[in-house]
């Protein structure tokens, strides 16, 4: 069923394995920094259908395991892709996963078949799944990207258009596309299959909703023999009871459990920070231990749940919670729960990006990071208590990992920009006012100043 209403693209394939103990860790990271090199190097198609991609290793102390998770977020169908991946980058890909345990009878496979189908057994599937760009597959960001170069050239080739009105100016700009970049007046609408999934998962999470209080509502109803009427005031009781019972729950829990604090070293935070800011977009990994209590384990679990149905059917344009720097994020619990792993691949510095975790974005982080052993605490999931921003950003630090390979497929662009080039591709060729065209030409900036 998940897999059915799945309908936010690109999609996203994550393994996470455990090594074989008896592998040295230089001959694993010489593995991953050369999958990386053949990656960039690549001229096979699946390169087209990669958005970002990593590798990196896990050492998990509290496990007594190493593991190494391999993640990328890809356009097309998950089989579609895997097979892509194994034609085109098979050798390399080995390399990496033959670290694994049982990984050495992996080259020994006798087709193709069955390591695509090794590849999709491990899968794993995010908690929390968050797509900045839904829909725009990576040879549409690149060509949108192209447009509105090519709208933008135009103008500043032409500044006399200021003494026409804005029906003229649309049409002169559509007739120079037309010529120049053909197929985008044949640039097809999104599936309508897409949008269908997406008001049957709309539906469904609404109707699981629903029936939290009205399941036992007609228990109730059918103990006492009362009326089929009854529900018309009884599920709002019930519906009350059980956020109130919820709220005296998880406000007993924060009180009852210990203030643990924990706090990076000097080395870990300059060997982190050593790898970030390079580029205009930046990657976070991070993997911290579930606080170790039933209380934490089941809030952690509903909280994921929650911000991942919040971000399928309220934050689909590239703005998360007043965040709009995150092209994809992804939460996983793993090792039965004990641990939350988070990735993201995110644009401008690591400073900025956190300080909206406690700002803008505090909604979609404290919930979900207040149940994290060593993070400070909150009052009802949702208001950090004092001292919460002092220790909460060196305790992401303390969780952050290094990543051995990371790569981007547009690493000069950011969400704003290529949701700004996805809204001039779909307002050409399409009849609208003149405030429609004004407004549409505001997207251009400077450029657009006619």
């Amino acid at each position: 069923m998940r897999e059915t209403l799945n309908w936010r693209r690109p999609f996203t394939l994550t393994l996470i394995l455990d090594l074989d103990c008896s592998r040295e860790k230089s001959k694993i990271v010489a593995s991953i920094r050369e999958f990386e090199t053949q990656l960039k190097a690549s001229t096979h198609p699946v390169k087209k259908l990669i958005h970002f991609l990593r590798i990196f290793l896990l050492s998990n102390g509290a496990q007594a395991k190493e593991q190494i998770v391999f993640s990328v977020v890809f356009d097309g169908e998950k089989i579609d892709f895997v097979n892509f991946l194994i034609a085109g980058l098979r050798t390399a890909f080995l390399g990496v996963v033959e670290n694994v345990a049982g990984g050495g009878e992996l080259g020994a496979l006798k087709s193709d078949t069955d390591l695509v189908k090794w590849v999709l057994s491990h899968d794993c599937n995010p908690s929390t799944y968050h797509v900045g760009t839904v829909w725009n597959s990576l040879a549409e960001i690149h060509n949108d990207r192209k447009l509105f170069v090519e709208i933008s050239a135009f103008f500043d080739q032409h500044s006399d258009l200021h003494q026409f009105d804005p029906q003229n100016i649309k049409r002169l700009v559509e007739q120079m596309i037309a010529v120049r970049m053909p197929n985008v007046a044949l640039h097809p609408d999104k599936k309508r299959t897409l949008l269908v999934l997406r008001c049957l998962d709309a539906v469904l999470f609404r109707l699981v909703i629903l029936l939290i209080p009205t399941i036992p509502a007609i228990f109730f109803v059918l103990l006492m023999g009362w009326s089929w009427i009854s529900l018309a005031w009884l599920i709002p009781i019930v519906t009350i009871a059980i956020l109130l019972g919820f709220a005296g729950f998880i406000r007993y829990g924060e009180i009852a459990e210990e203030d643990l604090e924990l706090w990076p070293d000097d080395s870990h935070v300059r060997r982190i920070v050593s790898a970030e800011n390079v580029g205009g977009q930046n990657q976070i990994t991070l993997i911290a231990d579930i606080k170790d209590s039933f209380f934490r384990r089941s809030i952690i679990v509903i909280a994921l749940w929650i911000a991942d149905a919040v971000s399928r059917h309220w934050y689909r344009r590239g703005v998360l919670a007043g965040i709009d720097t995150i092209h994809f994020a992804r939460f996983f619990l793993i090792n039965d729960n004990t641990q939350m792993l988070f990735l993201s691949d995110y644009d401008g510095s690591w400073g900025r990006y956190l300080f909206d975790f406690t700002g803008v974005g505090s909604l979609a982080v404290v919930p979900i990071w207040s149940s994290l052993k060593g993070c400070p605490k909150a009052k009802f999931l949702r208001w950090p208590e004092v001292g919460f921003e002092e220790r909460f950003l060196p305790f992401t630090r303390l969780c952050q990992i290094e990543t051995q390979c990371w790569f981007s497929s547009y690493p000069r662009l950011t969400v704003s920009e290529i949701k700004r080039n996805e809204m001039i591709r779909s307002g050409l060729f399409k009849q609208a006012s003149d405030r429609e065209i004004l407004d549409w030409l505001a997207l251009f900036g400077g450029a657009a100043s006619v």
